[in-house]
């Protein structure tokens, strides 16, 4: 990224490169203490730019927790807003009673939480990180557990950007002896950094933490995956 800091620094070695150049002429001391101040001038500059980068990367984490929570709530107030509009279509409640307010109020409020979102990823992006040795983010390994604590216990290493979950054998997890589980039930997929599991709609629905899924749940690690009577625990590897 050509900001200002970076053509700073650019502008910084430059003199401390002009100034190596006159050492026939001036003595070493001279030439210590000029580029010394120069050097120190980089290093400056070179914290502050890491502390804008690891600034924008924590306010990027907020606001995507916050764009997963202003989904979850659309999800939920759709959802609300179609049970009311049920009730007034068979009479147990006037077509006055349909309020859509709270569902227009989720959408924006996601709408704008995705813009600001989205400000904070073009600022990002335009970041080289060899120019300020600054480190990427870290890619997390995730596991998905199979009955976790039992004697049948097993590991499934998620090695892939997308894994899907089913009874039939194409998939990229089958789940055998269990019927209430859908031949093609859900995925587990990555978002950049993220891991998040959609239901693919199953017959019988998914649970994350007790929540049926209705909409793409982000995952932070911990969480319990029912699919028909079958239990997966999602784990991120250190």
């Amino acid at each position: 990224m050509q900001t200002e800091a970076h053509h700073a620094i650019l502008r910084h070695q430059h003199f401390i490169a002009r100034a190596e150049e006159q050492r026939d002429r001036f003595p070493d001391t001279i030439i210590a203490r000029v580029t010394g101040r120069h050097r120190a001038a980089i290093a400056a500059l070179e914290a502050q730019a890491r502390d804008e980068h690891d600034a924008l990367r924590a306010e990027r984490a907020r606001l995507r927790a916050a764009c997963d929570s202003a989904q979850q709530a659309t999800c939920a107030a759709e959802g609300a807003l179609e049970e009311q509009r049920l009730r007034a279509a068979i009479g147990e409640v006037p077509e006055s009673a349909v309020d859509s307010t709270a569902r227009q109020q989720a959408l924006e409020r996601h709408e704008q939480l995705s813009g600001e979102l989205e400000a904070v990823e073009q600022l990002l992006s335009a970041w080289t990180p060899d120019e300020l040795e600054l480190e990427p983010d870290a890619e997390r390994q995730a596991v998905l557990i199979f009955e976790e604590g039992t004697l049948d216990e097993r590991l499934y290493p998620v090695r892939c950007e997308s894994l899907q979950i089913g009874r039939a054998r194409d998939n990229d997890l089958q789940i055998r002896g269990d019927s209430q589980v859908s031949r093609v039930h859900g995925k587990l997929y990555r978002d950049g950094a993220r891991y998040i599991f959609t239901d693919l709609g199953s017959a019988n629905g998914s649970v994350v933490n007790g929540e049926p899924v209705r909409c793409p749940r982000p995952l932070l690690g911990g969480e319990e995956i029912m699919l028909g009577t079958t239990v997966l625990r999602f784990r991120l590897l250190a």
